[in-house]
């Protein structure tokens, strides 16, 4: 059985499409779904109260807390099946995407997640719909940027991974300080761990969001904060894939205003949006290292409170 958990605030226009496309599935009898709301109205409340009544697999769980993770480990401590699958509420899924899921992790028992491919929804032009993956099938054993595995908005977890590993970090993601990439860190931690990802194309999302220019840079920026904090986090932790990602980030921005400098002094005319994009860009990365910093540095205090503690018992 799988059981799908959708983490909601504030858009009950969009989490209907994705109700809709799940109450579609083949295998329905199979599918168990879990909402947690984090709305500051009702009116997600009584979308879903409308769909209960015929559909007693879906559970509604109001939460007066705000951040994406908090919402997903609150459904994880709900759900009861082995197979946890998360989509975002402003995605439609294929009408066999559960069953798809479920047959993959029993025709390949070796792995822990299964992610898949996501498209924009219907004629939205893939530049104003992010994320999409088009990645062919592959298996992933080693730490690998969350880009080419797969994205929170199509992608299956087993439980038995989750109780080694631990539940999403609550300062990824939206609605937190980093605003962004709590399904990378998760997809990069369960590589870490040791445990296989399976990235199967014919597992099909269809991402109903389409956004103007400034959404979109907005956004853009949103996952520079993102994955930095992530990814230096793990820097910080010793772990050299990341520190990779950290470097590569950070030499971008210097070449963008390495050249910027450049322009000034051979008194090129400026481009004013783009030098302007890659001083943000560049004060965006700089933020995220420092979220990730400041987080390691409390991991690493409470790590050294609990020996201390332990040091005193015994």
């Amino acid at each position: 059985m799988v059981t799908v958990i959708i983490a909601t605030r504030n858009r009950p226009e969009k989490i209907c499409g994705c109700l809709q496309s799940l109450l579609k599935q083949k295998k329905q009898k199979r599918v168990a779904i879990i909402i947690v709301d984090q709305s500051d109205n009702d009116n997600t409340l009584q979308l879903v109260e409308n769909l209960r009544r015929k559909n007693n697999f879906i559970t509604y769980l109001r939460q007066n807390l705000v951040g994406k993770s908090k919402a997903l480990n609150t459904g994880i401590c709900v759900a009861k099946s082995n197979i946890l699958a998360f989509t975002d509420d402003d995605c439609i899924v294929s009408n066999n995407w559960t069953s798809r899921i479920e047959s993959t992790f029993a025709s390949h028992p070796d792995i822990s997640c299964v992610t898949g491919n996501t498209y924009p929804y219907g004629n939205i032009p893939s530049w104003a719909c992010q994320p999409t993956i088009t990645t062919a099938n592959a298996s992933f054993v080693q730490p690998t940027h969350h880009q080419r595995v797969g994205f929170g908005n199509n992608f299956a977890v087993k439980r038995s991974a989750l109780k080694s590993i631990g539940l999403f970090k609550t300062w990824l993601g939206p609605g937190s300080a980093s605003t962004n990439c709590e399904d990378g860190e998760m997809i990069l931690r369960i590589l870490t761990f040791g445990y296989k990802i399976l990235h199967d194309p014919k597992m099909l999302v269809y991402h109903n969001k389409k956004l103007n220019k400034a959404a979109l840079k907005k956004q853009n920026l949103s996952y520079v904060c993102g994955e930095m904090a992530c990814y230096g986090y793990y820097a910080f932790s010793g772990y050299g894939f990341a520190t990779q990602v950290v470097t590569k980030n950070l030499v971008d921005s210097f070449k963008g205003i390495k050249r910027i400098v450049g322009d000034m002094l051979k008194r090129k005319i400026l481009r004013t949006d783009d030098w302007i994009l890659i001083i943000i860009t560049f004060i965006t990365r700089i933020k995220g290292l420092a979220i990730g910093l400041l987080y390691y540095l409390k991991e690493l205090k409470f790590r050294m409170g609990e020996r201390n503690s332990n040091q005193l018992i015994s």
